[in-house]
C-alpha cells in the first residue's frame, strides 16, 4: 500500500512538471536573451553633428536661410558646422570664386520652413573679408575688426549682421527688414536701402554719405563732412557730427540731426 502511495505521487508530480515545462523553457530562454543583450553595446543615435569642411581662398561670404554665423579672423582659414544630422546633410558649403558659400541644396524657402526649428551654426575663421551677404532670416555676428579698402554689405529678408569696421569705402544695400548694425569708421558710406531695413551706424563714423531710400527704412550714422539722401515715403536719416546735408524728399521721410 505504502508502494502504491509513492507511485502515485511521482505519476502526480510527472503531470505537473510536464504542464509547468513550456513555462519554465520560457523563462530560462528570456533570461539567457536578456543576459545576452546585456553584453551588447549600447547604440544611441546622435542627432546632432559636427563637420569641418574644407574652405580656403575666400574674400566674401555668402549666407542663405536660418544660419547662425560667428566670424572671427586668423592666419588659417576654416569652417566648423553643428547642427541637427539631417540639417547638416541638407546644406551645402562650398567656395565659389573668392566667396564662401553656406546655403541648403533645395530651395531656400521651402527649407527654412522645414529645419525652422533646428539648430544650424557655422563657425568661420577668415584672413580678411571685403564682402559680406545674407539672405533670408540667419545671423551674422563678426568678432574683431574688418579692414579693407572696400567692404560690401548686402541683405535681404529679416537677417541681421553685426561687425566692427575700419574701411575705406562701405557700400550697403539692404532690402526687405533687414538690420546691419556696424560701428567702426570709414571714409565713404554709400547705403541703398527699400522696405523697412535699418543701418545701425550710430557708432560708425564717416566723412561722407550717399543714401538712396525708398519705404519705411531708417539709417542712423555719424558724419562729419557731407551727407547726400534721396529719400521716397517714409525713410529717415538720422546723424550726427558737422555734416553740410543735401536732401530731396517725397514723402514723410527726413534727415535728422540728432
Amino acid at each position: 500500500m505504502q508502494l502504491f502511495n509513492m507511485m502515485y505521487v511521482l505519476v502526480v508530480n510527472l503531470k505537473n512538471m510536464r504542464k509547468l515545462y513550456p513555462y519554465l523553457l520560457a523563462a530560462v530562454l528570456t533570461g539567457a536573451g536578456l543576459q545576452a543583450n546585456a553584453s551588447l553595446p549600447i547604440v544611441i543615435s546622435k542627432s546632432e553633428l559636427k563637420a569641418n569642411p574644407d574652405v580656403r581662398n575666400f574674400q566674401g561670404l555668402a549666407v542663405q536661410g536660418p544660419i547662425q554665423v560667428f566670424v572671427k579672423f586668423g592666419n588659417v582659414e576654416s569652417m566648423r558646422l553643428e547642427g541637427d544630422e539631417d540639417v547638416l546633410a541638407s546644406l551645402v558649403s562650398e567656395v565659389r570664386g573668392n566667396v564662401l558659400v553656406i546655403r541648403p541644396k533645395p530651395s531656400v524657402t521651402s527649407w527654412a520652413k522645414k529645419y525652422e526649428n533646428k539648430k544650424i551654426v557655422a563657425y568661420v575663421t577668415a584672413k580678411t573679408l571685403t564682402s559680406i551677404t545674407m539672405s533670408g532670416n540667419g545671423t551674422i555676428d563678426i568678432s574683431g575688426t574688418v579692414e579693407a579698402a572696400e567692404l560690401t554689405t548686402t541683405l535681404s529678408g529679416s537677417g541681421r549682421v553685426t561687425a566692427n569696421v575700419d574701411v575705406d569705402k562701405l557700400t550697403t544695400v539692404l532690402s526687405g527688414s533687414g538690420h546691419l548694425d556696424v560701428k567702426g569708421k570709414a571714409e565713404r558710406a554709400d547705403i541703398t536701402m527699400s522696405g523697412a531695413s535699418r543701418f545701425a551706424g550710430k557708432n560708425l563714423k564717416v566723412d561722407v554719405l550717399n543714401t538712396r531710400m525708398s519705404g519705411a527704412g531708417q539709417v542712423e550714422i555719424h558724419a562729419d563732412e557731407s551727407i547726400d539722401a534721396l529719400i521716397s515715403g517714409s525713410a529717415q536719416v538720422n546723424y550726427s557730427g558737422n555734416a553740410s546735408v543735401k536732401k530731396r524728399v517725397i514723402g514723410s521721410g527726413g534727415v535728422n540731426k540728432i
